[in-house]
């Protein structure tokens, strides 16, 4: 995401709304939640899985935004290889999307 630049005008109140719209975009940019990526269609059942989740640094979090039975799904153990893999595990055999931040 492109950082907005502030403009300056002849006009204040238009300058100090360009400056706070700046400001708006540093703080969106900045926003842990922003950087994130789906992953579709992970299979998951009773054994620990690592699942590749592609954004090429350790995640912040994860949630899980589809999946196709009344699972539970957690984080059994820490991954071994934190900036691309994290070991999933789920109450029954499920798929799942996921987004990871």
């Amino acid at each position: 995401m492109k950082q907005f630049s502030s403009r300056r005008t002849n006009d204040q109140t238009l300058d100090r709304n360009f400056d706070e719209l700046a400001q708006f975009s540093v703080d969106v940019i900045a926003s842990q939640i922003v950087d994130n990526i789906i992953v579709k269609d992970i299979e998951l059942g009773a054994s620990p899985t690592n699942v590749a989740h592609l954004l090429g640094r350790a995640p912040r979090g994860w949630f899980i935004v589809r999946k196709n039975s009344n699972a539970e799904v957690w984080e059994p153990q820490a991954s071994p290889q934190p900036s691309t893999l994290i070991t999933l595990q789920s109450s029954v055999t499920t798929t799942v999307d996921v987004l990871f931040f």
